[in-house]
């Protein structure tokens, strides 16, 4: 989206600028030499700057910020052949769909990508294929995933369907390693819509913003990522940042311009 205000779109508001930041903690056992069991949490902080345009000019407006726990995810993955490994995961709706924000001095339910839950229960199977050369020092796989929200949520509205394909490359060097990645993601568009956040779109008495229009979520998106981790005795640290290289989104949102992923992993 231009930082034009409401030219030419026909919004009051646009957004400009819109960071997120995720900090996860997952725990896994494995039950047997096959099967592992593992969950998930998250709390979630995001901020979106904007620009009000009503006919004379843009003007910068307080940021919209909003933060909460994020949905629950429980997993089980199970070793169906030597180098192949299913998952089927189950997201629960602990994060929330009910955050508010203000803009323009009066308060509203936040637009939906300033939400930190789905609100529905989502299924998740994906299957991964994961290879190591003799000398281990090489190792190549690929994964591919799909997110399903079963329903509706309380706010009468589902986040679209998620297909998520991804493969890498990695060259270990002792007790450190990097690698090479690419994602392919397609997410559908929010089915439904929250009647409160169809308040923002109110001519008069709302703030209209293309991240209140439910059509203006989802679409494909190619990135492509660098690694690097290392291990000491049963901990590790890796850093993975990436950048898209291609975007077909729907209707107007903000493009990604970087992704950054930093995780310390500790094996008992």
């Amino acid at each position: 989206v231009s930082p034009v205000g409401s030219s030419p779109y026909g919004y009051m508001m646009t957004r400009t600028e819109m960071t997120m930041d995720m900090y996860m903690l997952m725990v896994m056992y494995g039950v047997t030499e096959r099967l592992t069991i593992s969950a998930m949490g998250s709390y979630q902080y995001n901020k979106m700057d904007m620009l009000m345009n009503m006919g004379m000019g843009n003007v910068a407006q307080p940021p919209m910020r909003t933060e909460g726990v994020g949905d629950t995810e429980v997993a089980a993955s199970y070793g169906i052949a030597r180098n192949l490994v299913g998952t089927l995961a189950v997201s629960i709706p602990t994060g929330g769909i009910d955050h508010n924000t203000t803009m323009m001095g009066m308060e509203f339910r936040a637009p939906y990508d300033m939400q930190t839950g789905s609100g529905t229960f989502d299924l998740k199977p994906s299957l991964t294929y994961n290879a190591l050369s003799g000398d281990s020092a090489w190792n190549w796989g690929a994964q591919g995933m799909y997110v399903w929200r079963m329903g509706k949520n309380g706010n009468d509205y589902s986040l679209g369907n998620v297909f998520k394909a991804t493969g890498w490359l990695q060259r270990a060097f002792g007790p450190a390693a990097s690698w090479l990645r690419l994602a392919y993601g397609d997410t559908g568009r929010i089915k439904g819509s929250d009647p409160e956040i169809d308040k923002i779109l109110d001519p008069v008495m709302g703030a209209p913003t293309p991240d209140a229009v439910p059509g203006n979520y989802g679409g494909q998106r190619l990135d492509a990522f660098l690694g690097m981790s290392f291990g000491y005795g049963p901990v590790s640290l890796g850093v993975e940042g990436g950048v898209p290289l291609y975007q077909n989104l729907n209707g107007l949102q903000l493009k990604t311009d970087w992704l950054l992923t930093v995780g310390v992993q500790a094996m008992f």
